[in-house]
């Protein structure tokens, strides 16, 4: 009976001392809801100075209040802009960053330009007759930023912090002519460059016999193992070349699954350091449908996808794919056979003499 006394006393004494004082915090009233944060500050900063940053909040019953302190701060980039817990912004070298203030699960984010004071930043493509040329050396050659080297990103694109007033830029890659451009720079602002080649670029619009053969070391038997209907398969190929340097090749003489536009064509591209095709295979995140589908039975299709690097031999081309060929169920996705290989082979034999004349699809 005392064990059994002393265990119900502490119970009791256990419950009395927690009533009425329950360790979770109470739950906000309605007007103390947070809706929505917004960040305030300058939007440009120059290496080695600071900038205070704030961040206000707004609540369900419209009342609002500075919040900066209690926000958590975050730089997208270290190495451009550092961001205290205070708000306190510092910028470390040329580029664009965003800062992200979170307060209680809301976050805000504001975009910051990081350039030495009084100077801009200035963007723009390299282009050839409107197509983006990658790889191409973008220089300032005089005034206000004068030596500034940037490179062009695969959509011709190039980025340049720290200019200001008359400069001149110079766009140059091997095997086009090196171009210069002069131009007044008094807000950040947008340049394109627009380039020639040094030898005019040959014109590849035809009638072709296409041949896409599978690497010959992809596996013959075995799960997985490439058909002999998928190792290779012909088509008519009619290349089209209307706005120099884009090319478009529209397949026929098989039966294609075409989904949104794609599936009986790819693109590609003349340039004077050679010839390129894309075939795009599908997108699953990005809803693209793959350019080469043909369909091999009630239940299956193949599929060609990859980079192919062309030369010509004659009036012929020759290519290599690095991809996939692969055959699956007519359900994207649903592979029963695949070989990924930088040697399969793609060969574009003439088959008339005069060139096709049609609009390249777009």
């Amino acid at each position: 009976m005392r064990v059994h006394l002393a265990i119900a006393v502490a119970v009791a004494a256990a419950g009395l001392g927690s009533c009425g004082h329950s360790s979770s915090s109470p739950s906000p009233t309605p007007s103390q809801v947070l809706v929505a944060l917004g960040i305030s500050g300058a939007s440009t900063v120059a290496p080695n100075a600071t900038t205070q940053m704030s961040v206000t909040g707004t609540y369900a019953d419209g009342s609002t209040k500075d919040v900066t302190t209690g926000a958590t701060w975050r730089s997208s980039d270290n190495t451009l802009l550092t961001i205290s817990g205070t708000g306190l912004a510092s910028g470390v070298r040329s580029g664009d960053v965003t800062v992200t203030a979170t307060v209680s699960g809301r976050q805000s984010a504001m975009a910051i330009l990081v350039v030495p004071a009084g100077t801009y930043r200035l963007t723009g493509q390299v282009l050839e007759s409107g197509a983006p040329v990658g790889t191409a050396t973008v220089q300032v050659t005089a005034g206000t930023g004068t030596g500034l080297t940037t490179f062009t990103d695969f959509s011709g694109n190039y980025r340049l912090y720290g200019v200001a007033g008359e400069i001149q830029l110079a766009a140059r890659k091997d095997g086009y002519v090196t171009t210069t451009q002069a131009a007044t720079v008094s807000a950040n602002g947008v340049l394109n460059i627009s380039v020639t080649p040094i030898t005019p670029e040959a014109n590849l619009a035809g009638t072709y016999a296409l041949t896409i053969a599978a690497d010959p070391s992809c596996p013959t038997t075995g799960a997985g193992a490439l058909p002999d209907v998928a190792r290779a398969r012909h088509y008519s190929a009619t290349i089209m070349q209307v706005q120099s340097p884009l090319l478009s090749v529209a397949l026929s003489g098989a039966t294609f699954l075409v989904t949104a536009g794609a599936g009986n064509g790819f693109s590609g591209r003349v340039a004077p350091d050679g010839i390129t095709f894309l075939l795009n295979g599908y997108g699953f995140y990005y809803y693209y449908y793959p350019d080469l589908v043909e369909v091999l039975s009630p239940s299956s299709v193949y599929e060609a996808e990859g980079s192919v690097s062309v030369v010509r031999s004659g009036a012929d081309l020759l290519g290599t794919l690095n991809g996939t060929i692969r055959v699956e169920a007519k359900v994207f996705g649903k592979a029963s056979a695949s070989c990924t290989s930088a040697q399969h082979s793609m060969r574009f034999t003439n088959q008339a003499a005069s060139p096709a004349r049609a609009k390249i699809r777009r």
